[in-house]
């Protein structure tokens, strides 16, 4: 038995913990309780506390701590839900129903604690099930019966609570329809459940969004937005469902709703349901809301037109009609119908379209950019027998083109140019990019461009410029109006459309990830600040030079005007480099090669599980799975093995790749495609973390619009190598956050000499990395003091001192201050000896005997005792020492150097 539990002991790592290690949880816990009860305002004091409580498992103190924390913090719902969490594991239930109630009465219009409330009651309901089956006596049976009425009653009032809010209500449905579906596998014959169930239902179908006919609870289309209203509806259609009901019969409440969303998710719904999709289609598509917005209307045709479903294919012509009748200014929709003469009408105006109608179509050209061969080949399929033959559609475009080559007399086009900056142009990148962008590579063979090329003032960079916009000069390209090459900012962005950063400082061997970080922050400001005074405001930014991510970061926070949505990060060239390895593994051309996604930023996370080759999934293919895994590896080290070849980096294919990210986003992406693009992170889609500048999957509409690809599902594995990925460029963000703070306030004390307010001086220490010199700040605010004379120095001595000492919640910045300012006051004769012998058994007291800062501290003030021998109140040497010896932990280290000083020897 004792070797079983010493094995058992070793293999779940169980240690038996010694008093010292009951005394520092308890040193800790004073810490923490002392901080929570002095700040009591500060959240992350309390939850930090929470935090420590688990790891330690403190259980007594943790129960104190949530019930002080919801004293002072009522109003803080996920401070309530640990605290029944807590109570709930204990088996508490009463005590959990108590606090849960005792939050409602704080946050009555608690979506959280509504539904979490809920998930209580349904989670107790199925215990006294169990209960009652396991049970034999008659007694215990009649005492269990209609366990489910207070979840009935509790849903009840959840909805009465958040009447009027139609987000909440919608939140709320959705988590009681996910806890009634989890139970009905278990309990649905249970006495009550059905009734609960019916409830449901019924508060669903009276808050159902978008009809004519309003009942009293019934929420307005002014109230709701898209995705609430498809949530409340999908609650309603789910229970209908699983009463029996099936789809024809439920569509035509569904289709006289007049929300898009709507429609497009029972769409969805439907398509799986090979016995009912038929008539439901037909009815979903044929109601007036899927036409009424165009953008909807092309998303629903994508969604039908994707699908193998042989119903799909009979509505598609219907809708697509429908669609383009209502919006006859709407290319794309002109375009899908075959329609010649609308074509050709609509693309000399295509600057006077609405903004509501104004969905470029995606246009690719097989021969190049001549105008003759203008929609010669689409690069999007045709919809699947749209109710006609599919030669239609090659017919219509053939016939546009020979139209448009009958009136090649006519001026290129009539639009304003585009205006692009192209920023560190004299470099290999730029030298293969600006061709492709004046031949019309990326606005299409019909639209002019305004080069703007920018680069350093170097000699060897400006004859580049000049040898490359001699050659510009010398190709010959129609559509280049303007060209500029230049070393100032501000006319290199004056007026920008579109603005492509190539330069940044790239990570090199033998160098410090924060040195390079904080290169890229002096690079990348200058970039951001000419972005801000210089671009138009819709102005469309791609961070080119790696790590691009955190340089589209960096830049965002000094373009604050700029739309965050409106700033991308280049990962195209891991996209592209993955679709050519599989096109040449398999023999195939890369337009039969589509939806591989790049997730997070360059060469970190390619995936083509998602990938469709030739129309069929990546997943379906023998071998898959090691070819993904193959693929990965080549790609992620494709850049070296280049470098290695090439003795230089890849430039040619990297300008392919910013052609192929601007094309898409100008032009769009074909019908029933997505591509990796690295775009702010406020789109809530894959868990993402807020405030990022991350790659997924996104479908643009052109014009610069675009929306992120949410119907993904990924695997256990991809999950853990995202969120891996998000952890690696959370803490480079955090790293770029300490540069930008650090950066901006040397440059207010180098701009005011050193004349900074404490708050300034706070956030330049806090900014450091831990263990980094302090000194320097120090000086150069102290620098300007010492001018102006000693009272004036003395005086800033005693204000930073005063700062340092508030600086409780990073003790170690603390003593590095102190020490730091203590130095510097040895370097002065301003401070007298009595005050420095008293700062120095002040910094003695703050670091500690333990520290492995005290033996420096004590040998810096033995060797200052030393030197003032014989001052009044001032401790003889040998005195000094033997304290030293009694408190030091590396006696060997302060015997050698101390030895030296009472020696009258230098150390070092």
């Amino acid at each position: 038995m004792e070797s079983l539990r010493q094995r058992r002991s070793k293999a779940l790592r169980w240690r038996k913990r010694s008093v010292s290690d009951y005394s520092g949880v308890r040193r800790i816990h004073q810490i923490l309780t002392r901080a929570t009860l002095r700040f009591k305002a500060d959240l992350r004091l309390w939850y930090q506390h929470v935090d420590f409580c688990l790891r330690s498992g403190s259980s007594t103190v943790l129960q104190r701590v949530l019930m002080k924390a919801v004293k002072f913090h009522p109003k803080e719902a996920s401070l309530w839900l640990l605290a029944a969490d807590r109570e709930l594991r204990q088996g508490h239930v009463d005590a959990a129903r108590k606090l849960l109630m005792r939050a409602l009465r704080c946050l009555p219009k608690s979506v959280k604690v509504l539904s979490e409330f809920l998930r209580l009651e349904v989670g107790v309901a199925g215990q006294l099930l169990v209960a009652r089956e396991m049970a034999q006596e008659t007694e215990v049976k009649d005492e269990a019966k209609n366990v489910w009425a207070p979840t009935k009653l509790l849903f009840q009032k959840g909805l009465s609570k958040v009447t009027g809010q139609a987000e909440s209500t919608a939140k709320f449905l959705l988590e009681s329809l996910a806890l009634n579906h989890s139970a009905a596998s278990k309990w649905s014959s249970s006495e009550g459940f059905q009734e609960w169930s019916e409830a449901l239902r019924r508060a669903a179908f009276e808050r159902r969004p978008g009809l004519a006919e309003n009942t009293e609870d019934m929420i307005t289309w002014t109230e709701v937005s898209d995705e609430a209203a498809a949530g409340i509806w999908e609650v309603w259609w789910k229970q209908e469902l699983a009463c029996g009901s099936r789809w024809p019969d439920l569509v035509p409440s569904i289709a006289s709703c007049d929300f898009a969303a709507v429609l497009l998710r029972a769409i969805q719904a439907v398509l799986p349901v090979a016995d009912d999709a038929g008539t439901a289609l037909a009815t979903l598509a044929q109601a007036d809301a899927a036409a009424a917005d165009p953008a909807m209307a092309l998303i629903i045709l994508q969604e039908l037109s994707a699908s193998s479903a042989r119903q799909a294919k009979g509505v598609l012509d219907s809708l697509l009609q429908r669609a383009a009748s209502r919006h006859p200014k709407h290319l794309r929709l002109a375009m899908l119908t075959g329609d010649v003469e609308k074509v050709l009408s609509l693309l000399p105006h295509l600057s006077n379209i609405s903004a509501q109608d104004a969905v470029p179509v995606g246009i690719r050209y097989r021969d190049g950019p001549q105008p003759d061969r203008l929609l010669r080949r689409v690069d999007f399929p045709p919809l699947p027998t749209m109710g006609a033959s599919a030669s239609r559609d090659s017919a219509c475009f053939a016939g546009a083109a020979g139209a448009l080559q009958r009136r090649s007399e006519a001026p290129i086009s009539a639009m304003e140019p585009v205006t692009v900056t192209v920023c560190g142009a004299a470099g290999h990148i730029g030298y293969s990019l600006l061709p492709m962008i004046a031949s019309g590579a990326i606005f299409g063979p019909s639209r002019r461009v305004c080069l703007q090329c920018l680069d350093l003032n170097l000699p060897e960079v400006m004859d580049s410029m000049r040898g490359i916009e001699m050659e510009m000069y010398d190709g010959n390209f129609p559509l280049l109006q303007k060209m500029m090459f230049t070393t100032d900012d501000a006319q290199a962005f004056k007026g920008a459309d579109y603005a492509i950063l190539l330069g940044a400082f790239p990570k090199q061997d033998g160098i410090d990830k924060r040195d390079v970080m904080e290169k890229n922050v002096m690079i990348f400001r200058t970039m951001g600040k000419a972005l801000e005074r210089h671009v138009k405001p819709e102005c469309k930014v791609l961070v080119v030079g790696n790590p691009s991510h955190t340089n589209a970061w960096i830049c965002a926070q000094y373009a604050p005007s700029l739309p965050k949505h409106n700033i991308f990060a280049l990962t195209r060239l891991d996209q592209n480099r993955a679709t050519g390895q599989i096109a040449h593994h398999f023999g195939l051309s890369v337009n039969d090669v589509r939806n591989v996604v790049v997730w997070g930023c360059h060469a970190k996370f390619p995936d083509v599980d998602h990938a469709v080759i030739k129309g069929k999934p990546f997943s379906e293919i023998p071998g898959g799975n090691r070819l993904n895994d193959l693929f990965r590896k080549e790609m992620q080290t494709r850049g070296a093995s280049i470098v290695k070849a090439r003795k230089a980096s890849s430039a040619m294919s990297t300008a392919r790749a910013i052609v192929d990210h601007l094309k898409d986003l100008h032009l769009g992406t074909r019908v029933g495609e997505f591509v990796s693009m690295g775009v702010w992170s406020d789109h809530g889609a894959y868990s993402i973390a807020d405030s990022l500048v991350f790659s997924v999957p996104v479908v643009c509409q052109g014009g610069g619009k675009y929306h992120v690809y949410k119907g993904l599902s990924l695997s256990v594995a991809s999950q853990e190598k995202l969120r891996q990925v998000e952890a690696e460029m959370l803490a480079d963000r955090d790293l770029a956050r300490q540069c930008i703070v650090s950066n901006a306030c040397f440059l207010s004390l180098k701009r005011n000499k050193g004349a900074v307010s404490m708050e300034e001086l706070e956030h330049v220490l806090r900014a450091l990395e831990p263990g980094q010199d302090v000194s320097p700040v120090l000086l150069a605010v102290l620098s300007h003091a010492a001018h102006e004379g000693p009272a004036s120095l003395q005086k800033s001595f005693q204000q930073v001192r005063k700062f340092a000492e508030k600086l409780w919640d990073v003790p170690r910045l603390r003593v590095q201050v102190l020490f730091a300012l203590l130095r510097l006051e040895l370097r002065t004769e301003t401070v007298e000896v009595k005050d420095i012998c008293k700062h120095f058994e002040d910094l003695l007291s703050t670091v500690g005997p333990s520290s492995t800062d005290a033996t420096e501290v004590w040998l810096r003030y033995l060797d200052f005792v030393q030197g003032v021998h014989g001052t009044v109140q001032v401790p003889r040497p040998n005195d000094l020492h033997l304290r030293a010896l009694r408190s030091v932990q590396d006696q060997e280290i302060y015997r050698e150097k101390a030895q030296m000083i009472l020696q009258g020897l230098e150390i070092h």
